[in-house]
């Protein structure tokens, strides 16, 4: 597996835990905007990777090690 492969994994794998944490019913929004950003930057950093790679079909929702596996 290529490094940005791995990067990207990664990040994924933070994306959705980040999801699960902020969509959480006991959250409250002051907690939610504090993080936003760091859930923000995690979008940026895929995308990033999504364009300079060309990442494309399942590998953008599953990633490289769901996909290959």
């Amino acid at each position: 597996m290529e490094k940005y492969q791995e990067e990207y994994d990664k990040l994924l794998a933070r994306e959705k835990k980040a999801v699960n944490w902020l969509d959480s019913p006991e959250r409250a929004p002051g907690e939610i905007e504090k993080h936003l950003p760091n859930y923000e930057n995690i979008l940026d950093n895929l995308n990033m990777l999504i364009s300079k790679h060309n990442i494309s079909g399942k590998e953008i929702l599953q990633g490289f090690t769901e996909v290959n596996s």
